[in-house]
């Protein structure tokens, strides 16, 4: 639902966005051609959104268990591209390669059988290589390809569930998330609303096993040594070239 919200407003802002773009006959060809400045400019940096839904059924081993709840992702990058090269008839696309570094942040929730035992926040920053085709003409579909590596931050927020049992059992649980290696595959269409904007729409695989601490009155449970926080994500990037 939040997604869709956010998507009706970026539709809504790419709209007034039509006063930049180039004066079309009737047969819906430009009646100027265009500059096409994305294939030129060695820059661009934008805003994402995305929905991000884990993959794994069992986040944590037992006696913990639980699955990682779905999540709402809001993140930046900035990329910088290389020249482009041409090809096909005409050039009507160009290659295009960028080296991008993006940084996010969302927080799982962690649960068991309506137990909750807390929020699980990440903050991945990633260096990703991209791989792009770019239309000549605005309003024209072109498309993405992205690998990526890189870490994440994470912290563990109790809930006052666990709080509440470790109140009533007399015992004090503490969890402590360390850094993890974040793995990054994925691809999209994009669509050149603008001389220099483009809105994308895409899929990404994002691996991640996060380590963790897991005490209780200070011992360690050696079952539970990471939570698996792999997630399918459906993003929705505005991007602006420069």
């Amino acid at each position: 639902m939040r997604l869709a919200a956010v998507l009706a407003l970026l539709l809504a802002a790419c709209a007034g966005c039509r006063q930049f773009m180039p004066i079309l006959d009737e047969k819906g060809r430009p009646v100027a051609k265009s500059n096409a400045p994305w294939r030129n400019e060695r820059m661009a940096g934008g805003l994402t959104l995305a929905q991000v839904q884990p993959t794994a059924s069992e986040a944590a081993e037992a006696p913990v268990g639980g699955r990682l709840d779905d999540a709402f992702l809001a993140g930046v990058h900035v990329m910088y591209l290389f020249p482009a090269s041409k090809y096909g008839p005409e050039y009507l696309f160009a290659t295009r390669c960028g080296v991008e570094v993006r940084v996010d942040d969302y927080e799982m929730l962690l649960s068991s059988h309506g137990f909750k035992y807390g929020t699980l926040h990440m903050t991945p920053t990633v260096l990703a290589f991209r791989f792009m085709q770019m239309p000549e003409e605005i309003r024209i579909l072109g498309f993405h390809v992205e690998l990526g590596i890189g870490a994440s931050s994470a912290t563990f927020a109790k809930h006052a569930m666990l709080e509440e049992d470790d109140k009533l059992n007399g015992r004090h649980t503490h969890v402590s998330p360390e850094v993890a290696v974040v793995a990054v595959g994925g691809a999209g269409v994009d669509f050149y609303i603008a001389p220099r904007l483009c809105l994308s729409l895409g899929y990404r695989y994002s691996y991640s096993r996060v380590p963790v601490d897991w005490k209780v009155d200070g011992i360690p449970l050696p079952e539970i040594d990471e939570l698996d926080a792999s997630s399918h994500q459906v993003s929705l990037s505005l991007r602006f070239f420069f």
